[in-house]
């Protein structure tokens, strides 16, 4: 029983890290509301994992969630360090280019 509950653990921490690998981009600048992020993983994933756990693992590799300060993040709960690439691409995407 151990070793199964182990092996379901493992399997769904690899199912996060691929996850992350495929749509998230992770640098110091990027920020993602922490209920975007679990909405995006769930409709993305192909697996269901409870939020807590979610949050739990991303808490073990290093992502900090506090509430935001400014604009849309104000007052929401928000990971930082982490980026969903659509929002990424989407803020580079509306800034000004130089010419």
């Amino acid at each position: 029983i151990v070793r199964f509950a182990t092996a379901e653990y493992k399997s769904s921490e690899d199912i996060v890290g691929a996850y992350l690998q495929e749509f998230c981009v992770i640098e110091p600048y990027c920020k993602v509301l922490v209920l975007d992020l679990y909405n995006h993983f769930k409709e993305h994933a192909g697996c269901y994992m409870s939020r807590k756990n979610f949050n739990e693992y991303l808490v073990k590799r290093g992502f900090v969630n506090d509430q935001g300060s400014a604009g849309r993040f104000k007052g929401r709960m928000t990971w930082y360090g982490i980026g969903l690439r659509a929002d990424v691409n989407q803020e580079a995407e509306s800034e000004p280019r130089p010419f």
